[in-house]
């Protein structure tokens, strides 16, 4: 029988792209499937869509992203 295998989807300001692209990068190392959402227009369809799909979220919860209104 296959798997179905699920997603990590990481949310993070996009001041913090480069430590979401390096995390992305170490865990599809480890076979993860991972969705960032990386387009500078933000698609919140998209977004929404992959958190309702994914098996984890992951937020890079830092002082600007704590403090964005989008």
């Amino acid at each position: 029988s296959s798997v179905n295998v699920k997603h990590i989807t990481i949310s993070y300001h996009k001041e913090d792209r480069s430590l979401c692209m390096t995390l992305v990068s170490e865990l599809e190392k480890q076979n993860f499937k991972v969705w960032a959402y990386m387009e500078r227009n933000l698609n919140l369809q998209a977004v929404y869509t992959s958190i309702e799909n994914s098996q984890f979220v992951l937020m890079l919860m830092s002082e600007k992203y704590k403090h964005d209104n989008n």
